[in-house]
């Protein structure tokens, strides 16, 4: 779920002052403060770098996601949410918990506006 806007801010606690909402089909399934994230987006860049080893394999092909030293402009950082929402015992009962084909996903972010995803079908069926 990405925008058309990237916001780097100024401040490297900016983070801290947004307050995340999750919704599916409306129903609001997360609601937390960015500050709670164990990680803020500084770690998660340094800690980017510091396991930069290629160990991605694609087919036969070993990725190299970074150069080790810095991140190329226009690479996506997915931090994840604060407060795990999914790996929960009653959710592993609870096949209502995970997304299904046709489900919308809606995310917000104070400042930074909102992006609305329709779930599809993979080409297998599932």
């Amino acid at each position: 779920p990405v925008g058309a806007l990237l916001v780097i801010p100024e401040e490297d606690d900016f983070f801290r002052s947004l307050h995340l909402q999750l919704y599916v089909n409306e129903v609001l399934r997360q609601a937390e403060s960015a500050a709670s994230m164990i990680w803020n987006p500084r770690e998660i860049l340094d800690r980017a770098l510091a396991d930069c080893e290629p160990h991605y394999v694609a087919g036969a092909e070993t990725l190299r996601l970074t150069d080790c030293e810095s991140i190329a402009a226009g690479t996506l950082i997915l931090t994840g949410t604060p407060a795990g929402v999914m790996f929960k015992v009653p959710t592993l009962w609870n096949p209502g918990a995970y997304l299904r084909p046709g489900d919308v996903v809606t995310s917000f972010a104070t400042f930074l506006g909102f992006t609305r995803n329709r779930i599809a079908a993979t080409n297998d069926g599932d």
